[in-house]
């Protein structure tokens, strides 16, 4: 018994000190019950008489002691063992971030670009070209030589810089080449400046920088014309339909500063984001004006999808993140809903009308919501008399007189 409690506090000291060494922590309850095993343990052996003055009464006593000791040994291990646990899981956490480092700092490597390749991408339709890291500079294919004016199928990038408009050489950077995301720049084509953008690509399993014109400027929308002749075929066959009015005034707002030709390109990435979405099977867009544009939804289904969207606030018709080069914002789009089968004047001027009332209602800033939905009034169904109430309209009104005492 006696070899056994002194077995127990030496291995609890021996874990409570490798604790102490190692996860640099001293464990507050193992501590305490060392020191009182201790001293018990000590005037066991030092005060014989005062120990079983004060501990011989009680029963089985040393039985509890050795129980006090296992427990003792058994909580040092435990937090000497937590202890490892925790420092090997922030081991595992440093060396995760310093692996995330090295990838992020780890240039691109050069893909190896076969004969057949260069020959395919040479005779693409579309205006590309690509980044050499070795040479340090662009090869051009045959369509980007002709949008760009030049006979060369490689030019550096300082001979890229010249070919840019002054404002967009600043978000122009090598060291932007290394990240993920795209860069946007202006350069001087056939037609005046036109807007390229810079972004990673991956062909045949290998990564690539390509320079293209940015595509949400090239997007065709349905015109007005086009959208009337739709709503009058629709009407004309009593056809079920939500038609939509989209107001982006808050682009204008936000990216007025950086120049038109920016806006421009922040309208065409927001409604180019628009057709890439989940709704894109369901709608039809067309341009109204500068920030308004008309959305036509021929599938009910497809409405209660964008309803259910609305309300979380999750639906891109309305609710967009726009990033460009360094600069990035929240966009807010205000709409106008209206279902056909709720307007009384089955014409396309009629409906267009409701639907710009209603985008104007969600743009007021007393109104909660950045969408407004057209709700038909409600008419009587039947019309009431003074008769069908039992009221004689000939009543003599002064018999109903009362008499107040003055």
């Amino acid at each position: 018994m006696e070899l056994l409690k002194g077995l127990g506090l030496g291995l609890a000291f021996g874990f409570i000190l490798w604790n102490i060494i190692h996860n640099k922590k001293i464990s507050f309850v193992s501590l305490v019950l060392f020191i009182f095993m201790s001293i018990v343990f000590c005037i066991e052996h030092f005060d014989q008489e005062y120990y079983t003055k004060q501990f011989g009464n009680i029963a089985h006593f040393d039985y509890y002691i050795l129980g006090v000791t296992i427990l003792m040994v058994l909580v040092s291990i435990l937090e000497l063992w937590l202890g490892f646990r925790k420092r090997l899981k922030q081991q595992e956490q440093e060396e995760e971030q310093n692996q995330a480092i090295e990838q992020v700092e780890q240039p691109i490597e050069e893909p190896i670009i076969t004969k057949d390749e260069k020959y395919y991408f040479e005779l693409m339709r579309e205006p590309l070209a690509y980044f050499d890291e070795k040479e340090n500079g662009y090869y051009l294919n045959q369509s980007m030589r002709k949008e760009l004016q030049i006979s060369s199928p490689f030019i550096t990038i300082n001979e890229m810089k010249e070919m840019m408009n002054d404002e967009d050489k600043i978000n122009f950077s090598t060291n932007q080449k290394a990240t993920s995301g795209e860069i946007c720049y202006r350069l001087k084509a056939s037609n005046g400046l036109t807007w390229f953008e810079e972004v990673h690509a991956v062909f045949n399993h290998q990564q690539y920088i390509v320079v293209r014109k940015n595509i949400g400027l090239n997007i065709s929308l349905g015109s007005f014309k086009e959208l009337n002749e739709k709503l009058e075929k629709k009407l004309d066959k009593n056809e079920d339909f939500y038609f939509m009015v989209l107001n982006l005034s808050d682009v204008d707002s936000k990216f007025s500063t950086e120049g038109q030709d920016f806006t421009n390109l922040c309208l065409a990435k927001y409604i180019s984001k628009i057709l890439n979405s989940s709704l894109k099977e369901g709608i039809s867009l067309y341009h109204l004006s500068d920030f308004e544009y008309a959305i036509l939804v021929e599938d009910v289904n497809f409405y209660e999808l964008i309803l259910r969207q609305l309300s979380e606030k999750k639906c891109e018709l309305i609710y967009q993140d726009v990033q460009i080069n360094q600069i990035h914002s929240q966009i807010k789009g205000k709409l106008g809903i209206v279902h056909s089968k709720d307007v009384e004047e089955k014409s396309p001027r009629a409906i267009a009308q409701i639907a710009f009332e209603m985008v104007q209602k969600a743009s007021s800033s007393s109104y909660q919501e950045d969408y407004s939905i057209y709700q038909k009034m409600a008419q009587p169904d039947e019309t009431f008399t003074l008769a069908d109430l039992d009221i004689n309209p000939e009543t003599d009104l002064d018999s109903f007189k009362v008499d107040f005492p003055e």
